[in-house]
């Protein structure tokens, strides 16, 4: 009986049996595919192994370098302990100070309506200026015109003091 039972199963197995035969028959091919990338890989992998064992020596001295930045850092602590103290004790004497600057708010909003107050006096000035420069322009050309005629007195002074005879001065004796 056991022997028939085991036959009957066996009978039902083979239906899945040749399924997954055939399942495993076309999944051959696509498997395929596989192996030449897992080759592919397995260069790449070596390649990266090949370049860290290169790198290692060079990464070996920047070990010490990291020590002694670690040195420098831990040297550095006291001196930012003795900086936070200082800013502690600089604490009070902000708050301190505080009131005294709060006088200086007022006198600042004074100042600056005063300047305020001047801007119109100012853009006043600036157009009398503006007024004023044509004016100016104009007394320019007019000194231009007056350089030639300066220039001939000049020279007819010169001619005259040509022309004149040197006197001498009366001898007077005592």
């Amino acid at each position: 009986l056991k022997l028939q039972s085991l036959k009957l199963m066996l009978q039902s197995l083979k239906p899945k049996h040749q399924l997954l035969k055939q399942k495993l028959q076309l999944l051959k091919p696509k498997l395929q595919w596989i192996k030449p990338k897992l080759q592919s890989l397995k260069l790449k992998l070596q390649l990266l192994k090949q370049k860290l064992q290169l790198l290692k020596p060079k990464l070996q001295w920047i070990k010490p370098k990291l020590q002694s930045l670690k040195l420098k850092l831990q040297s550095l602590k006291p001196m930012l302990q003795l900086l936070k103290l200082k800013l502690l004790l600089l604490k009070p004497k902000l708050q301190l100070l505080k009131p005294k600057l709060q006088w200086i708010k007022p006198k600042l909003q004074s100042l600056k309506l005063k300047l305020q107050s001047l801007k119109p006096m100012l853009q006043s000035l600036k157009l009398k200026l503006q007024s004023l420069k044509p004016m100016l322009q104009l007394l320019k050309l007019k000194l231009l015109l007056l350089k030639p005629k300066l220039q001939s007195l000049k020279l007819k002074l010169q001619l005259l003091k040509q022309k004149l005879p040197e006197t001498e001065a009366p001898v007077v004796e005592t």
